[in-house]
C-alpha cells in the first residue's frame, strides 16, 4: 500500500549495505509482502510479475510471460539465523506456483554466499554469472539464479494440446482450461478437508450403521474421480465467467506485465 513505502524504505536500509538500497520510487514496481512474527515486521520480499533478469540499459530482454522476479528478499538482523529466510523462500515459491507462474528468477551478488547456498537448498540452481560488474561500492559480478516449477496445467499439456515454447499459457482456451483445473483441485481440496472434518465429528460408543455387502469382484479403481459431463460445463462456464472478470479488470491478472527492475537482492 502508499502509506507502506517510507516503511519499506526504511526496512531496506536496516537490511542491506547502502550500495543495494533501493530509491523510493523503485519500491512502485513491486509488489511487496511482509513476514510478520508476533506483531512484528520482520522480513520483506519484492516480486516483478511477468519479469526476467535485466542486465541494464541496452540488453535485450528474454520473453519474460511465465516467469516471476524476485527483486528483494529481506530478514532483520536481529531474526536472522533462525530459519525465517528459508520458510520466506518457499513461501515465496508456493505463491509462485498459485499464481501459475512456471519459472522464478532471481540475482544477489556473488559474495552473498548464504543466499546462494539457501536458494540452492529451496531447488534454484545458478543460471549463469554476470561476465561484467553488475553491483558497484564495491563492484561485483551478479550470480543470476532460476527455479523452474511444474504447473497443474503443464501435466495436461504433456497429453499432446498445444502450448508455447516456454510452457506457458498462450491461447483463451488454455487459460480457460486452466482455471477449470484450479477449480478441481480446490473442489478436491475442499472435499478432504470435509470428509476429514465429518470423520473427526462421528459420535462416540455407538454401533456403526449396517452397511451393503460389498461386491464379490469389486471393479478396479483408477485413483481418479470421473467428472460428469454436466459438471465441467458448469466448471467451464465459471472458468469463462472468471476470465470475463480478468479481462473487465475486475479481478487481478495473473498474465499481467510488469515493470522490471535492474538490482536484486537474493
Amino acid at each position: 500500500m502508499p502509506k507502506d513505502k517510507h516503511a519499506l524504505v526504511t526496512f531496506d536500509h536496516k537490511v542491506f549495505r547502502k550500495a543495494d538500497w533501493f530509491s523510493p520510487d523503485d519500491w512502485d514496481q513491486f509488489e511487496s509482502y511482509w513476514m510478520i512474527v508476533d506483531e512484528e515486521r520482520v522480513g520483506c520480499c519484492a516480486f516483478a510479475r511477468n519479469t526476467d533478469f535485466d542486465e541494464g540499459p541496452g540488453k535485450s530482454s528474454a520473453k519474460s510471460l511465465g516467469s516471476l522476479y524476485i527483486a528483494s528478499t529481506g530478514i532483520l538482523p536481529d531474526h536472522q539465523a533462525k530459519g525465517l529466510g528459508e520458510r520466506f523462500k518457499r513461501w515465496q515459491i508456493a505463491w509462485a506456483r498459485r499464481y501459475g507462474f512456471t519459472r522464478i528468477v532471481t540475482n544477489s551478488r556473488r559474495s552473498n554466499q548464504p543466499i546462494i547456498r539457501l536458494n540452492r537448498k529451496c531447488g534454484f540452481s545458478i543460471l549463469y554469472t554476470t561476465a561484467r560488474n553488475y553491483y558497484q561500492r564495491p563492484s561485483e559480478p551478479a550470480v543470476v539464479m532460476e527455479l523452474k516449477l511444474m504447473t497443474p496445467i503443464s501435466h495436461s499439456l504433456q497429453a499432446g494440446r498445444p502450448q508455447g515454447s516456454d510452457g506457458v499459457i498462450s491461447s483463451a482456451s488454455m487459460q480457460t482450461d486452466q482455471i477449470v483445473a484450479l477449480l478441481v483441485a480446490e473442489r478436491n481440496r475442499l472435499d478432504t478437508a470435509i470428509h476429514a472434518l465429518q470423520g473427526s465429528m462421528k459420535p462416540r460408543g455407538r454401533a456403526p450403521k449396517a452397511s451393503a455387502p460389498a461386491p464379490a469382484n469389486p471393479a478396479p479403481s483408477t485413483g481418479k474421480r470421473e467428472i460428469s459431463t454436466a459438471a465441467r460445463k458448469a466448471m467451464a462456464d465459471a472458468a469463462k465467467k472468471r476470465w470475463a472478470e480478468i479481462k473487465a479488470g475486475k479481478a487481478p491478472n495473473p498474465f499481467a506485465k510488469a515493470k522490471r527492475k535492474k538490482t536484486a537482492k537474493g
